[in-house]
């Protein structure tokens, strides 16, 4: 049977326990040293004990990886173990007896002063949980912590450890750091303004900071915004890896790029120092550990799992950014930075290698830094988060000194956390909001169900950078002189151009695409597909212009390729820049009939969870992977020996984690491995073993095209190995391909032959303002506009459009492309809406109209929106929508485009739900629509099929380059509509009223954040002030129901019956999808718990006055109050109480209670606990019989609170 552990330190070796009963804890005890010791309370206390051995067994350190495989960080931290956890956690209780004194304030260090930092991987620890004034066990007393969050006189740390502080321990959780912590080997100076954002520490004493009785909160509540329970007293900073000479350049922001690294580094700014973003810096560099696990590494046999499901629980802070702490400008690095493109022209051979290495390495770290990697490494709560149909609404703080704005961006990939445990999803918009950012982000389906925002509090961070395949120092030297990528490379930075070789290739054949029936292709297509297959050119420009068939030319030149070299098993890529694009060329593919050409899209299974469905296709690589593992575990492809028991193993674990496994349908040899194996297959580790099942999967499946967009272009580059005869990558649109991914692409498949395809007229790559000068011309670039202006490649032209209406080629032509483009089509192809619609289009002979809006444009953040031109957009769309003598269009036929962020977002936020698509233009390259409406600022039309609808100012346009002459045609075409009548009129109300309801929802936002701000500091003394009101008299408290059969107030009828009628509409906010474009952006109900108000005593009556029209309202609120009181208490228990684990659960005496916890226990359930609102009083427990209790205030021990007794 084969062994699904490892030798690594994340599994511990399995053996065979089926059928086996569950171990015994009493039993394995009494193997012990220390079995003649009482447990101490605090390992009975913590819930992740019955995971662990309380003694120490002398093979433990025989399952740990070889130590030269780990950093040094690393390899103390595997050290630790659950009952050095436990050890720290009990001195604690100790350590909160001590007389507080007050401990002085260290002197502050001068800057150069550095902290020594060390690691120690011998503690000496004995198998004793008593100290016995044993100086090594005192030295042994640890934890480790990482510092989450600066301050400008405090650090705030996390623990490492999730078990440290169990779910009971709250305090354990987050401590501070300040000017009185003694730091080993700096114990004269402060370590304020010496620790960076990442830094591990062992803590070796704490300090209470107040002198109030110790009152643990619970870890679920805690957060680095929290009350600090505990300062550290003493500390030692765990060794640092440092990186001297780190290359770098400074953006906008003040962040650093990197060279060699895909993610920002923050940088401590030199005093009175101006950043100069056009220069090259050097420096030393801080970069963080990463822990590899969240607990320590001794734990029982086959408990991983659900060890993984209570530390999932907790919320995991990002890992920080590279902190570069010392750096200066670097001369010659910035003359060899601004040669750059003229390397090979000016410069020695040596020399121009090595500048341009410098160039593109810098180039390509500042496009992943941007396009993948993350801005901002803090953690934020989610404000009023609201589930929608296919995402997820909420807002984030926008602090004044510290913004978000900026660094929150669409297209960032971002993570929830909360007690549905991890979810990823994608931002689509963002409005900036006073204080404020309103967020939608994209989620898929299979998350969307996990996620139930009335379950305790959620939290929101970026998501770390992708693996990606960098540039490495050298690598243009390894490159062969006549390897066709290097000749490519050295035309872009200076060297000859390779246009002359393919002058006389001649027109060839005529291309015929193999339809049924076939479709002969035009002359301009027909030269892109002879040149693109031909040996003798190592990379062809085709310049086309939009709707000009480039993707029948395209698929094509693939077929004709894979024609001339099908018996070499060649690969050829096809690179789109988006999802749709992949799937169009896929719908042209499939017309092929009986092709014998295999066909893959290559994206990652995390990516393919996120594409909508639309967007998905049964050549996808998840699709084609469960297809192919289920014929070979069916035995209808390969024998026995065609796969190793472990690759047997790896399919049969893919197949039962799809859900796919058919147990009946297996042949002989997988039966017979799956029958030995079944109890375990679970556990696989599947998700380490992508890329042998990726191996898997070429052998009986090698697919001769590949499709890939460029999200998961770095996945593919770093799977390069596997497509080892690639002859032949085109890249559609690629303008929009940054000059490093090329650069890229270049060095990994140096012998293929290269198809850039695009139109230099339309968008470049992404436009980013943080990079400047000539980091942003080495990374972002515009190869192929650069490459057709020089003259450095041959060039195929397409002149055929056969998309838009003539009228809409002929004026674009005009403007934009020297009257060199020629309709493919006739005017009767693509005027059947405006013919048929007379109502709506005043000339059926002209495609364009114009809406003038004359209201003002207000401010965005640094973006624009306008009021008046989301209404008028909605309106139109409802007529559109609407069905006229039996003609009508489909939400899916009209596109929203506008040209700023701002509006784009609140378009998009407005339609969401509807099946019409808003975005930018980038969002509509490559795309078609029947209609296309246009809210204006100065772009173009080119994406509409029949019709174009223009909402802007004509004034305002007429007086702009380009849009001038469009105005003027449109008028001399009668195309300017009368705004006085509907669609086209807004009305001055409707107007008024949006802008009413921006304002309310800024209170609302400043409304919320006050809640959750000071929602923290109420939870956290909840439990003193409960104390406090039990311990009055009851008889002070006279509208509080004292026995279980006392019938309820009115008050109290009046809150159940509003739950039940709240919850119904806050379950249907959460579920039920928009279903048309009236309810688009009807409120939604909060569903953030509010924060429990103090019990004032109702004997206090609300004062008489005349009845307003907010009376109702307050009353509501009151209910609400009441209604989400009681869900809060309820999600927090079922968040708090670990799940019973009867396998584990401590057996004999671990089970017995002593009689004082018993008569507490039995106390406890007669206990009430009242809660006051707007509303009246909500009874949570009627108490019978109250009795004075002389000891009291004891936890469930399933809870995982401290014991603790108080004397009346």
């Amino acid at each position: 049977m084969p062994s699904f552990a490892s030798n690594n330190r994340f599994t511990t070796p399995r053996v065979n326990n089926r059928g086996k009963k569950p171990e015994d804890l009493k039993k394995n005890q009494s193997k012990g040293a220390g079995d003649s010791e009482e447990m101490p309370n605090e390992w009975k206390s913590n819930a992740f004990s019955r995971f662990y051995f309380p003694y120490w067994r002398p093979f433990e350190d025989q399952l740990k990886e070889e130590a030269e495989d780990l950093g040094p960080v690393q390899r103390e931290i595997d050290e630790y173990k659950h009952r050095h956890a436990v050890k720290f956690a009990q001195t604690s209780l100790e350590w909160a007896k001590e007389t507080s004194k007050k401990r002085k304030v260290l002197k502050s260090a001068s800057d150069d002063q550095f902290v020594p930092s060390r690691c120690i991987f011998n503690f000496n620890f004995t198998p004793s949980f008593r100290t016995n004034g044993n100086s090594q066990l005192a030295q042994s007393i640890r934890a480790y912590y990482r510092v989450v969050a600066e301050h400008e006189d405090k650090y705030i740390l996390m623990a490492c450890h999730t078990n440290l502080h169990g779910f009971h321990r709250g305090g354990l959780r987050f401590v501070e750091v300040n000017a009185r912590t003694i730091t080993d080997g700096f114990e004269k100076f402060s370590i304020v303004g010496k620790l960076f954002l990442g830094d591990i520490v062992a803590v070796t004493k704490l300090s209470k900071k107040s002198k109030d009785p110790l009152d643990p909160p619970k870890a679920l509540k805690m957060n680095p915004d929290s009350t600090m329970i505990w300062e550290v007293a003493k500390m030692r900073v765990l060794e640092r890896k440092l990186r001297d000479r780190t290359v770098f350049a400074f953006m906008k922001c003040g962040s650093a790029i990197v060279k060699g690294r895909n993610e920002a580094a923050t940088v401590k700014l030199n005093n009175n120092e101006r950043i100069d973003l056009e220069s090259i810096y050097t420096g030393s560099a801080f970069i963080p550990t990463k822990l590899f696990s969240r607990f320590s590494y001794d734990y029982k046999e086959g408990v991983k799992l659900k060890l993984l499901e209570y530390s999932s629980r907790f919320s995991s802070c990002p890992n920080a950014l590279a902190t570069i702490y010392k750096y200066e400008k670097c001369p010659c690095l910035t003359k060899e930075f601004n040669i750059g493109k003229d390397a090979f022209k000016k410069l020695e051979k040596c020399d121009a290698e090595e500048i341009t290495e410098l160039c593109t390495q810098m180039g390509q770290s500042a496009v992943l830094t941007l396009s993948d990697g993350r801005a901002d490494s803090r953690m934020f709560p989610m404000l009023n988060p609201v589930k929608e149909e296919e995402g997820v609404k909420f807002s984030i703080s926008n602090p004044l000194k510290y913004p978000t704005e900026g660094l929150w961006n669409c297209s960032n990939r971002i993570r929830f956390e909360g007690v549905c445990g991890k979810i990823d999803a994608t931002i689509e918009t963002v409005i900036p909001e006073e204080n404020f950012l309103k967020i939608y982000a994209r989620v898929s389906k299979e998350s969307l169900k996990k996620l139930n925002f009335l379950e305790g509090t959620f939290v929101v961070y970026q998501r770390e950078a992708r693996d990606a395949v960098m540039l490495e120092d050298g690598y243009l030297r390894k490159m062969y002189s006549y390897q066709k990528g290097r000749r490519i490379i050295e035309t872009l930075y200076g060297g000859p151009t390779l246009k002359a070789e393919s002058l006389n290739t001649g027109p060839g054949s005529r291309c015929i695409f193999p339809s049924n029936p076939p479709i002969l292709l035009n002359e301009y297509q027909n030269h892109y597909v002879s040149t693109m297959t031909s040996s003798l050119n190592p990379i062809l420009l085709g310049s086309s212009p939009f709707g000009c068939g480039k993707s029948m030319a395209i698929v094509t030149a693939a077929i004709e390729k894979y024609r001339i070299d099908m018996f070499s098993s060649s690969q050829q890529f096809l690179i789109t820049q988006s999802n749709y694009a992949s799937v169009n060329l896929i719908d042209i593919a499939r017309k092929v009939p009986e092709s014998r050409m295999k066909i893959m899209r290559y994206v990652t299974e995390l990516n393919w969870k996120e594409l909508p469905m639309h967007c998905r296709t049964e050549y996808d690589l998840p699709e084609i992977m469960k297809k192919i593992f289920k014929q070979l575990a069916h035995g209808e492809i390969g024998n026995r020996d065609s796969t190793s028991t472990k690759e047997k193993t790896i399919i049969l674990a893919y197949l039962v984690l799809k859900k796919e496994l058919e147990k009946d349908s297996l042949s002989k040899p997988y039966e017979s491995l799956y029958d030995n194996i079944k109890h375990d297959i679970k556990d696989f580790p599947i998700h380490r073993r992508t890329r042998e099942a990726f191996e898997i999967l070429l052998r009986f499946y090698n697919p001769n095209l590949i499709m890939i967009t460029a999200d998961t272009l770095q996945s593919m580059m770093s799977c390069s190995v596997y497509f080892n005869n690639v002859v032949m990558i085109q890249i559609d649109e690629a303008c929009q391909l940054p000059e490093c991914t090329l650069i890229s692409l270049l060095r990994l498949f140096p012998n293929a032959n290269y198809g850039l395809i695009g139109d230099i007229k339309q968008l470049p790559p992404f436009c980013e303002d943080e990079l400047k000068g000539k980091l942003k011309e080495y990374g972002i670039g515009n190869t192929m506009e650069r490459a057709i202006e020089e003259k450095m490649f041959p060039e195929a032209i397409l002149r055929y459009v056969y998309r838009c209406h003539p009228k809409i080629t002929e004026l674009l032509s005009e403007l934009f492309y020297d009257g060199n483009l020629i309709s493919g089509v006739k005017e009767d192809q693509r005027n059947e809406f405006m013919r048929r619609r007379p109502d709506f289009w005043p000339n059926p002979h002209y495609p364009i109209i114009l809406v003038h809006n004359r209201d003002k444009a207000y401010k965005i953040g640094t973006s624009c929106g306008n009021r008046a031109e989301k209404i008028l957009a909605k309106q139109i769309v409802a007529d559109l929508l609407k069905e006229k003598d039996g003609y009508q269009l489909k939400p899916s036929d009209i596109g929203v485009i506008s040209f700023y962020a701002g509006q784009t977002a609140v378009l998009s936020d407005s339609f969401r739900g509807t099946g019409v698509k808003c975005g930018t233009v980038d969002a509509f390259q490559g795309s078609e629509k029947e209609v296309i409406i246009l809210c204006c600022t100065n772009e173009r039309i080119s994406e509409a099929r029949q019709a174009t609808i223009i909402i802007g100012n004509s004034i305002g346009l007429s007086e702009a380059k380009y849009w001038k002459d469009i105005v003027k045609k449109v008028e001399e075409n009668g195309g300017v509509v009368d705004t006085t009548k509907y669609p086209f009129h807004v009305d001055p109300e409707a107007l008024l009223k949006s802008k009413k309801k921006k304002s309310e929802d800024a209170e609302k936002s400043k409304e919320a954040e006050a809640e959750k701000a000071g929602k923290m500091d109420e939870k956290q003394d909840s439990g003193r002030r409960g104390r406090d009101r039990n311990q009055k008299d009851s008889s002070s408290k006279p509208n509080e129901a004292s026995s279980q059969n006392v019938p309820k107030t009115e008050a109290q009828i009046s809150v159940s019956k509003s739950t039940d009628q709240t919850k119904k509409v806050m379950n249907q906010a959460q579920d039920k999808p928009q279903q048309n474009l009236e309810k688009a952006d009807e409120p939604v109900p909060k569903v953030e718990n509010a924060p429990r108000k103090r019990n004032r005593g109702s004997h206090r009556r609300r004062q008489k006055g005349p009845k307003s029209d907010g009376d109702g309202l307050k009353k509501l609120s009151g209910e609400m109050e009441a209604m989400k009181l009681k869900q809060d208490t309820v999600a927090e228990k079922k968040a708090e109480q670990p799940p019973i684990d009867d396998a584990n659960k401590p057996r004999g005496g671990w089970r017995r209670r002593r009689g004082a916890r018993r008569n507490d226990l039995r106390d406890n359930k007669n206990d009430t606990e009242n809660k006051t609102t707007e509303a009246g009083p909500v009874v949570v427990k009627p108490t019978s019989n109250p009795k004075k209790k002389r000891y009291w205030r004891f936890s469930n021990k399933n809870d995982g609170e401290i014991k603790r007794k108080t004397s009346d």
